[in-house]
C-alpha cells in the first residue's frame, strides 16, 4: 500500500489502453444469463447507506470485489452490494443472506458468522435480467454456492 503523496513510478502501472466505451467513460455491462462456475470474494469494503436505505434501517452498505475463477467466461472483478443492518438477522430474500447461503451452503456452518468471513471464500454467479422499482433494467447478480 503506497502513502498519500508518496511518489510512484509510472513505469511500474499496466495501462490498459482505452476501447470505444473506456474513451466515452462507459464501463462494459455484465452480460445477463451469465454463469460464472467459480469465483473468490477477494475483498469488502463498506459504506454509509443511500437515505433511503437508512430510512429502512440499513446501517452499511458493503461492496464485494469478486474475482472470477481461472478459465471463466467472464474475466473482470464483479461488483457486488449488500445492505447490511447492524444488530439484525438478514432475511431470506437479501443479498446478505444469499451471499451467506452461498458461502456456506450447511445452515450449521452460517452460525456465529459476520460478512468479514466472506473473504476468502469461493462461491458460484449467475446474472439474471430484473427491474427496480423505479422501472429501471438492470442485471442482478445472484450469488449461489460452488458447483450449483
Amino acid at each position: 500500500m503506497t502513502e498519500a503523496n508518496t511518489e510512484i513510478d509510472i513505469s511500474t502501472i499496466n495501462f490498459q489502453p482505452l476501447d470505444e466505451d473506456g474513451a466515452e467513460g462507459k464501463r462494459k455491462p455484465i452480460p445477463t444469463g451469465l454463469k460464472i462456475d467459480s469465483a473468490t470474494i477477494a475483498d469488502m469494503k463498506a459504506y454509509p447507506p443511500h437515505p433511503q436505505a437508512a430510512e429502512k434501517g440499513v446501517t452499511h452498505q458493503l461492496r464485494l470485489r469478486i474475482v472470477p475463477g481461472e478459465g471463466s467466461k467472464y474475466d473482470q472483478d464483479v461488483w457486488l452490494n449488500v445492505a447490511y443492518k447492524e444488530g439484525a438477522n438478514p432475511h431470506a430474500k437479501s443479498t446478505h443472506f444469499a451471499v451467506n447461503a452461498a458461502v456456506w451452503p450447511n445452515v450449521e456452518d452460517r452460525v456465529g458468522k459476520v460478512p468479514t468471513d466472506w473473504i476468502g471464500e469461493e462461491i458460484s454467479l449467475m446474472t439474471v435480467p430484473d427491474t427496480n422499482p423505479q422501472g429501471d433494467s438492470y442485471t442482478k447478480i445472484i450469488p449461489m454456492p460452488l458447483g450449483n
